[in-house]
């Protein structure tokens, strides 16, 4: 080695996770670093990141894949809090280590939602809106209007499967009504 620093190619595995996906039976899906790399563009040209430092919440399992869009936040220069499982399930200590560290963005599940949404509803000390990431399950209406109506949390919905790369398809929570908005800059999306 000559001291110059190797740069694996794209194709080069970040990951591998498994999945059971539609079928029930789980499988291991690799992930390229090129595809790493592609799903944090897209985010960024979507609009999902801020362009400027945030301070993220990693609340997922690093089992499931959207923890991926927590550990590459550091790669942009974000802070990242490290939820345990009593900041997770616990409602008012969530609220008061989101508060404690000024979180500015979140990654949930709608379920997760639905434990927390009195907490998340309510405003913020200092005024800042928390971005909540919501993905890995259908986004209920009631649970859409809520995020769309309140001024103190804003909220993306996210879709798309392992094999994609965690998300294929991206919109804002706001109007009336849940959908899964349109592909990722980069992305097709066919409708079978």
């Amino acid at each position: 080695h000559d001291g110059a620093p190797v740069v694996p190619p794209a194709s080069a595995p970040a990951y591998v996770i498994h999945t059971s996906g539609s079928t029930g039976r789980p499988k291991g899906v690799e992930v390229s670093r090129g595809a790493v790399a592609s799903l944090v563009t897209a985010l960024e040209r979507f609009g999902a990141y801020a362009d400027h430092p945030r301070v993220v919440a990693w609340n997922a399992s690093v089992s499931f894949d959207a923890s991926v869009q927590q550990w590459v936040r550091v790669c942009r220069g974000d802070t990242l809090v490290v939820l345990g499982e009593l900041d997770r399930t616990d409602p008012a200590r969530l609220r008061a280590l989101l508060d404690e560290h000024a979180v500015t963005d979140l990654d949930l599940t709608p379920s997760h939602w639905e434990t927390l949404r009195e907490e998340l509803l309510t405003p913020r000390p200092d005024g800042r809106v928390l971005r909540l990431f919501l993905g890995g399950e259908a986004v209920p209406g009631r649970v859409w209007r809520e995020i769309a109506g309140s001024g103190h949390v804003e909220g993306l919905n996210l879709y798309g499967p392992t094999e994609c790369t965690v998300d294929a398809t991206a919109a804002w929570i706001t109007g009336a009504g849940p959908h899964i908005g349109r592909p990722l800059p980069g992305n097709r999306v066919h409708v079978l």
